[in-house]
């Protein structure tokens, strides 16, 4: 491959999340391109510019929304609570009531429970229209889209038409900023 422009275009088209930023214009091409710089440089087998590569992602873009994710996630609510902690047993018999979700992790049980007096995790909940349930890549571009700023998740779990991100509580907030601003700020 030899044009800095097609190995920009394979890396962005390969990716849901950076086609997404670019077709919504939500990206900061600078950001983008450091991000994408080993990659390109990998796929030419020589140096590259962040700046060559910035006016590849900016020919890219169509400064069209994705109509379809937006749409969607203008309509998804989204709620935050604390206090939560993950526990273990090693029977069905043994969880607490009440418990939010549970998954098998080799021969125990581990669970999420709500309203504990030394819970140091968050549960933020995005309730996603219906319609979205069997749509596919949604929940990796919003865990890529966070990764993006930098913010570490605990746990991911998409129940049909939710999604939960469990975090440590001091990063909840921030989480719930970010895509509160995705979801709604951006839309146009």
């Amino acid at each position: 491959m030899a044009k800095i422009n097609e190995a920009v275009g394979i890396l962005v088209s390969n990716n849901p999340l950076y086609s997404i930023l670019i077709k919504s214009n939500l990206v900061n091409y600078t950001d983008l391109a450091r991000a994408l710089l080993p990659q390109v440089q990998g796929l030419l087998n020589r140096e590259v510019k962040i700046n060559t590569i910035v006016k590849a992602l900016s020919l890219l873009a169509t400064h069209e929304p994705e109509e379809d994710i937006f749409d969607f996630l203008s309509k998804a609510n989204l709620s935050l609570e604390y206090k939560f902690s993950e526990k273990e047993a090693h029977e069905l018999k043994d969880i607490d009531p009440g418990f939010l979700i549970a998954y098998r992790e080799e021969s125990r049980i581990k669970y999420l429970i709500g309203n504990e007096m030394n819970g140091n995790l968050a549960c933020i909940r995005i309730s996603l229209p219906k319609e979205i349930a069997g749509k596919p890549g949604i929940t990796l571009f919003l865990v890529q889209y966070l990764m993006m700023q930098h913010i570490t998740l605990e746990r991911i779990y998409r129940l049909s038409n939710q999604i939960l991100l469990v975090s440590k509580l001091p990063e909840a907030d921030l989480i719930v900023k970010h895509l509160s601003g995705l979801f709604y700020k951006s839309y146009v």
